[in-house]
């Protein structure tokens, strides 16, 4: 089976463009994958998901402060109080501590317009609260000098924050991360993580990391399943990709029905190929454009898609797209099944 050539990876490409040296003119959330607002993927809602989560974490500390006798009444009370509210309206309802003060000088900075501002920001946010993960994460991102010492750094900021958690959260919400509104940004610093092992090769590490990811928040809000999809064909673990396939059943997304394709292909079952890239092609009839060159793939990846649409079948492409070409068989049969229009 044919290797990933990984010095002609579209992807490694576009990293090595937009990363985390780049001019210090350049906005700061194209450094940083999974923090730039919105967020790459689905959009979340009519409101931007920094604004959510402003909303989410005064919601936490307003109900938290509550004695509900059942989910019931906690509803009831959500209803009450925050149905129609904007964000600033449910804020208002909270006194702010410094930690409140550092996330939001965050959330600022993952937004700012250039580096310079970026730092700022961040300085103020820890200036407020030490241990403020996001502003942490852009800190060791952006300041660090190479490759080894930006892993070794954001490695820090993870240990930083499971040393704030404490090992007892940390296994009680194992398995229910990211639904808790606290956990965001110790998530995001993991997603930065593997961003940074893939884009320096280190291509096992990465896999680790995606796998631990999961193991935290298996309804995987950030779609780590797509690039840890792109991992395992990487280093030719089809079980692994069969593994996800199984893991999330019934996934209309391009990244998940195209890597099925291939996984059956690769796995000698023709029948079951052909069928998968009938479905596939029905989710989103762009990606198959993409692949066999007849549609050229942009510069860069856009903000956020919908399923089926142009958007989407790009960012399917920058996942798995070197897999497909690393397999001229694969290549060869794609081209030649008939009835895909």
């Amino acid at each position: 089976m044919a290797k990933i050539n990984r010095k002609k990876s579209r992807s490694k490409k576009k990293r090595k463009e937009t990363g985390y040296n780049a001019a210090r003119t350049k906005k700061a959330p194209v450094l940083l994958p999974g923090l730039a607002e919105p967020a790459g993927g689905p959009a979340e809602g009519p409101m931007g998901r920094h604004e959510m989560e402003r909303a989410q974490r005064a919601m936490a500390r307003l109900m938290a402060e509550k004695d509900f006798e059942n989910a019931d009444e906690a509803n009831k009370y959500l209803k009450t109080m925050f149905s129609g509210k904007k964000t600033d309206d449910i804020i208002a309802e909270v006194d702010q501590n410094p930690a409140d003060r550092a996330q939001d000088l965050a959330y600022a900075a993952m937004d700012a317009e250039t580096l310079d501002e970026t730092l700022i920001l961040c300085g103020r946010a820890v200036e407020n609260d030490p241990g403020c993960v996001d502003a942490l994460l852009l800190i060791a991102a952006l300041t660090s000098d190479g490759d080894e010492e930006r892993i070794r750094n954001i490695r820090k900021v993870v240990a930083r924050a499971e040393d704030d958690f404490g090992q007892k959260y940390m296994d009680e919400t194992r398995g229910h991360f990211w639904g808790y509104v606290e956990t965001r940004p110790y998530m995001r610093v993991r997603e930065a993580l593997i961003h940074s092992l893939q884009s320096t090769g280190k291509i096992k590490e990465a896999i680790a990391e995606c796998e631990e990811s999961l193991a935290l928040n298996p309804r995987d809000n950030q779609g780590i399943r797509d690039i840890l999809r792109g991992l395992y064909f990487e280093v030719e673990d089809l079980e692994g990709v069969r593994r996800l396939h199984k893991e999330f059943p019934g996934s209309m997304l391009a990244t998940a029905n195209w890597g099925h394709v291939l996984e059956r292909f690769l796995s000698g079952n023709f029948e079951e190929a052909e069928k998968a890239l009938r479905h596939a092609h029905k989710s989103n009839k762009h990606v198959l454009a993409f692949l066999t060159g007849r549609k050229r793939l942009p510069e860069g990846l856009p903000g956020h898609y919908s399923p089926g649409d142009s958007d989407e079948a790009v960012c399917c492409c920058d996942l798995i797209g070197e897999a497909w070409r690393s397999h001229s068989k694969a290549m060869k049969w794609l081209k030649g099944v008939k009835g895909l229009k």
